[in-house]
């Protein structure tokens, strides 16, 4: 059978103020929250705890929620990097000067 809609909505809150306390943390570290990110994942996916289960069947729309995370990913990344970060001729990498 299924989960109760009470058990996904206790987990999907759960799920959301990991990712915030995530984003807390990430911050305080000065770490993306990227790289925080693919941490919970794994710490609650089948290379963890095994919490969260997707069967071979269910792929498809993995797929299709991972893609729309990314172009998510890199369109906020687009729009919070600075333009006058990267402005000036930089010495090559591995070069002292």
């Amino acid at each position: 059978m299924g989960l109760a809609v009470d058990e996904i909505v206790l987990a999907v809150g759960a799920l959301l103020t990991l990712g915030v306390l995530g984003a807390g943390i990430a911050s305080h570290f000065q770490l993306p929250g990227i790289v925080v990110s693919p941490g919970f994942g794994m710490a609650l996916g089948s290379d963890g705890l095994d919490w969260i289960d997707i069967g071979a069947g269910e792929l498809d729309w993995v797929q299709s929620l991972s893609v729309m995370a990314l172009v998510l990913i890199l369109f906020d990344g687009g729009l919070s990097t600075s333009t006058r970060a990267g402005a000036g001729p930089r010495p090559p990498a591995g070069t002292s000067r």
